[in-house]
């Protein structure tokens, strides 16, 4: 759960300042496209499913990787950077709204903390290893997901026009943000079904398997 919890921690700044899709349809869009976004698409989509193909078919062990300090500075600075000269163009929310994303975001922050320290105590090289191994099944789904991936970002384009919000400065592809969403939701309960089916609820994640 810490990987998955890391992850909607760092979707929270994303979807207020650099897109602002948190908010494209106020409270309803939180509370409904939110979750499905920061768990399927952000979650399970763009980490864990990442992760375990990069480990079992590219060869790249990204899990056992660490940033030193300066690559941490880095990182923050170039993040913090990019959602400052995205904000402008994000959609924009009413102040409550904000303020109650920064609650959900410092309870976020609070449970991935707890759950990184609960994983480094129970971190032990004894433990057997709980990967998952190379599946056909989740190999083809990471493909069908970067198909989805090019027909979002290139062909929808192409195709239509975007909208604007009330504000009439900020313009997104309602067909996009639609099929990245479904496709998300629809990830996340096919992905938590197959491993359900497997014996194991755990997510894919390829060394030292607590999800």
């Amino acid at each position: 759960m810490a990987i998955l919890a890391i992850a909607i921690t760092y979707a929270w700044f994303v979807m207020m300042f650099e897109t602002g899709l948190a908010f494209i349809w106020g409270i309803i869009s939180w509370l409904i496209f939110i979750p499905i976004i920061f768990i399927g698409e952000w979650g399970i989509l763009q980490t864990l499913l990442l992760l375990y193909i990069s480990e079992n078919y590219l060869g790249w062990h990204l899990s056992k990787t660490r940033l030193s300090k300066v690559g941490w500075i880095l990182c923050i600075g170039y993040f913090a950077l990019f959602c400052i000269f995205s904000f402008p163009g994000a959609i924009k929310g009413k102040p409550w709204l904000y303020i109650l994303s920064f609650i959900a975001f410092g309870i976020n922050l609070l449970l991935a903390r707890r759950l990184v320290l609960k994983g480094a105590e129970r971190d032990n090289p004894s433990i057997k290893n709980n990967a998952t191994g190379q599946s056909r099944f989740l190999l083809i789904w990471f493909i069908l997901t970067i198909i989805i991936g090019i027909i979002s970002s290139i062909i929808v384009p192409l195709l239509f026009e975007p909208i604007t919000t009330r504000r009439g400065s900020e313009m997104f592809y309602i067909q996009s943000f639609l099929l990245m969403t479904g496709w998300s939701f629809i990830s996340a309960i096919v992905i938590l079904l197959w491993r359900n089916k497997k014996g194991r609820i755990s997510l894919p994640y390829p060394e030292n398997n607590r999800i």
